[in-house]
């Protein structure tokens, strides 16, 4: 049987999150309990180590389960990074949505709102875990075409996401219109990933804060000139 394209795999990973559980029998809870314990472990280790320095007895030592159990759920270790990696996009685009969604606030408001959240979660974690996305894809995009093509995919997504914020604030005179909103979305999503480095590198959360002064208010002011 030939390999799943890595669109295809990364897909039907993200397809798992979504689906709905059903009771189950004791031995079926067990084993997704099982899974879980390796999951959550891979999802604790990799930020701090990176996916390549992660070796599978340190998950396995975290997780509290023995080697078989690791391939009873994951053929290979990438199928588990993949995965990992599934579970992380999911967990912060829930997050994500609930700020740019949130028809309280004006559009540019809620992204203010959103950096102010990611701001306040890196200050807590002493800046030293930085972007699960963003971390994958200096490590493995030279290394790995699977990670590659479902990174670029995650990357599509998120700039949709904020474009579209975007032209809901030109819709309410937030913006101009002439400003090109899925251009200016992309470079949001830029300056956004480099400051996660940087404050991850600097270990400060200045790099964040700048950007939140400076290119918001950069779109304002452009804005009022206008």
């Amino acid at each position: 049987m030939a390999d799943k394209s890595p669109k295809i795999l990364h897909s039907e990973l993200l397809d798992k999150l979504s689906q709905p559980v059903y009771s189950k029998n004791a031995m079926t809870v067990k084993h997704d309990a099982t899974r879980e314990r390796i999951l959550n472990a891979g999802m604790e280790l990799v930020p701090l180590m990176g996916y390549n320095a992660t070796g599978l007895e340190a998950i396995l030592k975290k997780a509290g389960v023995p080697k078989g159990s690791f391939y009873h759920f994951f053929r290979t270790k990438q199928e588990f990074g993949l995965e990992l990696l599934a579970r992380a996009v999911a967990q912060s685009e829930q997050i994500r949505d609930r700020f740019l969604n949130d028809q309280t606030k004006e559009p540019l408001a809620r992204i203010d709102a959103y950096l102010d959240y990611v701001i306040d979660l890196m200050g807590a974690q002493g800046c030293t875990r930085g972007c699960f996305v963003g971390n994958l894809s200096q490590e493995l995009s030279d290394q790995n075409e699977a990670f590659r093509l479902a990174l670029t995919q995650v990357f599509e997504q998120w700039e949709e996401k904020i474009t579209l914020c975007l032209k809901e604030a030109q819709d309410c005179g937030e913006l101009d219109k002439a400003i090109d909103c899925r251009a200016l979305g992309r470079f949001f999503f830029s300056a956004f990933e480099g400051a996660l480095l940087q404050a991850k590198v600097l270990r400060s959360v200045a790099p964040l804060r700048d950007l939140k002064e400076f290119w918001l208010h950069g779109v304002r002011l452009k804005q009022k000139q206008i």
